[in-house]
């Protein structure tokens, strides 16, 4: 999902300045216009916000690199002017990657912010240190524009649920309902220990997975070695004293034959199939099917947590 501004004119001349989500421009732009017609102003910009390379040299003369997000060039330029920072280049990221950040850094965030929080300091100073001590560039990033947000007043809910798409639905919102009560820390500790239970779930879940995909790529290995190699190699044997081969053994021949004539076709199709399964799993259906199965032989590959 990206991120757009919309910038528009009530109909008694108040600017009106938004954001919303979308995959696409285009979609964007829809989005615009039914809240135009719902809310009656009149939209004039529509802005992507993008990644822009920036250099800049300090007082000192030292120079400094980096990225940051927003939505125009000037954006970026009168960011850094406004720190004191002489601007060389502002240059917009031609190939943009949108990764989110792994499980563990996500719990490690939350779960440093309970800990900080816990000991009654300030939810800014916060985010600050986080951000130094992050190692993930998305969440950095992330960790940027909340800190931006709630010191320009963003409501808190609105301000996390901006990052949904990277933290997670259920964090952002546990996050920004934090924010807005007079439990942070509480709030905090409760989402820590559900996204660590959360984590090694998956974990137990993947450790559970790999000795069944070990044993099927080796058996289908071990089924096209035998259709390709060992089968033909018996089948000249044989035919060197004129013997008549068996029917299974035949009709391994025959099978043999027709895997050399469409391979192709039989790569193609467990590709296929390979790709299918993992988009079903990845679904909130196959999710579930997947637990389940997995929580069906716990006993043995002790699956489940407590």
């Amino acid at each position: 999902m990206k991120e757009f501004r919309f910038v528009g004119v009530s109909a008694t001349g108040e600017p009106i300045r938004g954001s919303i989500y979308a995959p696409t421009r285009r979609s964007a732009s829809k989005r615009v216009e039914v809240l135009s017609d719902k809310h009656r102003f009149e939209p004039e910009l529509l802005e992507e916000r993008h990644t822009y390379r920036y250099k800049v040299r300090h007082a000192n003369g030292g120079i400094a690199v980096g990225e940051q997000k927003a939505f125009s060039h000037n954006e970026v330029t009168d960011a850094l002017e406004r720190l004191g920072l002489e601007v060389i280049t502002v240059r917009r990221k031609v190939v943009e990657t949108r990764r989110k950040p792994s499980s563990t850094d996500l719990v490690m965030f939350v779960r440093l912010a309970a800990n900080m929080l816990r000991r009654k300091l300030p939810f800014d100073e916060i985010l600050n240190l986080l951000i130094t001590d992050t190692t993930s560039k998305s969440l950095r990033q992330v960790i940027r524009d909340l800190s931006s947000d709630l010191k320009g007043g963003v409501d808190p809910q609105q301000a996390f649920m901006k990052h949904q798409h990277t933290l997670g639905k259920f964090t952002a919102y546990m996050l920004g309902l934090a924010s807005s009560s007079g439990n942070m820390a509480e709030m905090f500790e409760a989402t820590a220990r559900y996204l660590e239970r959360k984590d090694e779930f998956r974990k137990s879940v993947k450790s559970a997975m790999i000795t069944p995909a070990i044993t099927l790529v080796a058996t289908i290995i071990a089924f096209f070695w035998f259709i390709w190699y060992i089968i033909p190699q018996m089948a000249g044997l044989y035919g060197d004293f004129n013997i008549t081969l068996p029917p299974l053994t035949r009709m391994s021949l025959s099978f043999a034959g027709w895997m050399d004539n469409n391979w192709f076709w039989v790569v193609l199709t467990m590709v296929a199939t390979g790709l299918a399964l993992f988009g079903y799993f990845r679904s909130v259906k196959g999710k579930l099917q997947l637990h389940s199965t997995c929580c069906g032989y716990r006993t043995s590959v002790r699956c489940c947590t407590n």
